[in-house]
């Protein structure tokens, strides 16, 4: 499990996890925005994720929740075939909006 992490700009947050989303990967994902209350969007790309857990789809919700409070958006870019039939399993997939590539995301963020 890793993560890279960049900002296209000041206020949005572009989070690439590969391998494994779950309990271990929970504090160092929603530390990434709760570090920095200057981001507003956050971008999760999900295209190089193989599995996530229930503490993972919450930490998405949690962002989501905190990304609108700061009056921003939380995007899920590209989630792989196993993550999207967990997302849809558990109908994560109409709670969060999701987008084919990170690049659609950006577009849809208005600061970038």
């Amino acid at each position: 499990m890793e993560m890279d992490i960049s900002h296209p700009s000041d206020s949005t947050l572009v989070l690439n996890i590969r391998g494994r989303f779950d309990a271990y990967m929970v504090d160092k994902v929603k530390s990434s925005w709760q570090s920095r209350p200057d981001i507003k969007n956050i971008v999760v790309d999900l295209s190089e994720t193989t599995f996530i857990d229930s503490m993972g789809l919450a930490t998405l919700i949690s962002g989501l929740k905190e990304a609108r409070r700061r009056g921003g958006i939380l995007l899920v870019a590209n989630p792989a075939e196993m993550v999207q039939v967990i997302l849809g399993l558990t109908a994560m997939d109409r709670a969060l909006t999701i987008v084919p590539t990170v690049e659609e995301a950006l577009s849809q963020v208005t600061d970038v």
